[in-house]
């Protein structure tokens, strides 16, 4: 009997012991399966996407890289001297910002050629503006609002008078007189943007008309229009990688302007062409890659490193930023040595008169952040009502990781003037050496909320479908793994339960059978 009940108890215990196996080699191969689908489907998918993204003639994504959908806007945002008079008596200028002074932005690429087999793509970007009264300040008008700023064409002769002879520093002082210019002085917005004939120029230019000819020689011929933006031109004829051989290198310069890379800074460096315009990159993009941007208004490339995640219309982002390194001068960073040009600047100053047209009288424009964020601290010493911080002057790139897009982006740049005494030009005298901030500008582009439903529909829905597949075929495995050890704890105890029992039965037996006496 005894010998029965265990022997079917034994062959209960092999029947459990078999199902408990089958559980546990089920749930771990689900788990195994689970995490496997995890990177065989992303990697699929993600092929899926490269694969599309390559620019090729009369696809729906080079429609849309040659004529640009998500609307771009550049605002800008003026300083208004508040204390001219005090400033030129030695006071440090109060500076207003007014703005935003918002145009919406226009880049289609014209004369689109696909060359080497359609594996680099060449085309000139025409840039134009429109002034947009929606995202501008509700004050805001350009065509009749005034600021009191740098007097830019003063200062642009007193700096070139500054090394010629005497003769012809009493000649430009002398027209400075007749026109009673001082060093700051009233511009509307609208001038002072996209520029207006200036009357010291001309001047200038009909004075040294009327000079002896071994005089002119001495006084170079300027242009007497002044501007600091400018409407309806090209951005040069430029050339990029298609993807189709190397989705890596996906919208990256090949060459602008014909050149691989620049002629006018210092080292090779500084005069490399990297990365792309900004608005897209390679796909599968992570947090410790290093994105490179090429901006042609300052004829160099900057690069941005991940700083945060963002949500953009409930798009998951990464942002990235132009790190502090990228603006230090060249003591601080020696590879930055290469834009010193006439001299070294503080950090945070970067010459841009080398990307200029070539011009007899250079205005001395100088870029930085705004309100020179991450700049030298000695940028801000000669004037009050800066108050520099990353949110508002910093710049970002909000980068979709699987496709590479800028779902939200804003470049920040100030221009400002390099002012400094002038031996002979009293409008000049009195003035500590100072960078003047002009205008600073917030170029945005933001995807709309049905671009944004678009995406996810169509390409990022399909992620987060295998995703939750992967999680619940990781989560079935998991809990078929768990199952398996509580029926294994449980039958455990359960064994030691009999085992203990059946023991105790038999010692009863045992002592029942046993004579009292031997």
């Amino acid at each position: 009997m005894a010998n029965g009940e265990f022997a079917s108890k034994g062959a209960c215990c092999v029947v459990g012991c078999k199902k408990i196996a089958f559980l546990l080699t089920f749930g771990i191969l689900l788990v195994i399966a689970g995490v496997t689908l995890y990177f065989e489907m992303d990697r699929y998918i993600q092929n899926k996407i490269n694969d599309n993204l390559v620019l090729k003639p009369g696809s729906s994504v080079a429609k849309e890289w040659i004529n640009p959908s998500v609307p771009i806007y550049l605002q800008f945002y003026i300083f208004d001297i508040s204390n001219p008079m005090e400033a030129k008596q030695g006071k440090r200028p109060y500076l207003l910002q007014k703005g935003p002074y918002s145009y919406r932005e226009h880049r289609p690429k014209q004369n689109v050629t696909w060359n080497s087999n359609t594996e680099t793509v060449t085309y000139n970007e025409k840039m134009s503006f429109v002034f947009d009264a929606e995202t501008s300040c509700d004050t805001c008008d350009p065509f009749t609002d005034i600021v009191t700023t740098v007097n830019i064409p003063l200062v642009t002769l007193a700096e070139a008078a500054g090394k010629l002879p005497k003769i012809a520093r009493d000649a430009i002082s002398l027209i400075f007189d007749g026109f009673q210019e001082k060093l700051y002085t009233k511009r509307r917005v609208q001038d002072l943007l996209w520029g207006y004939p200036d009357p010291i120029f001309k001047e200038y230019n009909d004075l040294r008309d009327d000079l002896p000819k071994f005089l002119q020689k001495y006084l170079p011929e300027v242009p007497f229009i002044i501007a600091l933006q400018q409407n309806n031109t090209y951005d040069g004829v430029t050339s990029v990688f298609t993807g189709k051989t190397d989705i890596s290198m996906l919208v990256h310069w090949m060459d602008w302007k014909g050149m691989t890379e620049l002629q006018v800074w210092k080292t090779r460096y500084a005069n490399m062409i990297n990365g792309t315009d900004g608005s897209q990159f390679a796909p599968g993009i992570s947090k410790d890659d290093t994105l490179y941007v090429f901006v042609t208004q300052l004829c160099r490339s900057l690069y941005f490193t991940h700083v945060t995640e963002s949500d953009v219309h409930g798009i998951e982002a990464l942002q990235f930023t132009v790190p502090s390194k990228a603006f230090l001068n060249a003591s601080a960073n020696p590879d930055n040595e290469g834009f010193c040009t006439k001299k070294c600047y503080p950090s945070g100053i970067l010459d841009i008169g080398v990307c200029q047209p070539p011009s007899p009288i250079a205005i001395p424009l100088f870029i930085s952040a705004p309100h020179f964020y991450l700049g030298d601290k000695s940028l801000l010493k000669p004037l009050e009502g800066l108050s520099p911080n990353k949110a508002d002057h910093g710049t970002f790139l909000n980068i979709e990781p699987h496709i590479g897009i800028s779902l939200r982006s804003s470049k920040r740049l100030q221009i400002n003037v390099k002012v400094e005494p002038v031996d002979g030009i009293s409008q000049t005298s009195g003035i500590p050496s100072m960078f003047f901030p002009v205008l600073y500008i917030n170029e945005t582009a933001t995807i709309d909320s049905a671009t944004a439903e678009k995406l996810k529909s169509q390409v990022l829905s399909k992620f987060t479908l295998v995703h939750a597949i992967e999680l619940g075929v990781v989560s079935l495995g998991g809990l078929l793994i768990i199952i398996a050890f509580i029926l294994f704890i449980v039958r455990t105890l359960h064994l030691r339960k009999m085992r203990r029992r059946m023991l105790i039965g038999l010692i009863n037996r045992g002592s029942e059978t046993s004579p009292l006496l031997s």
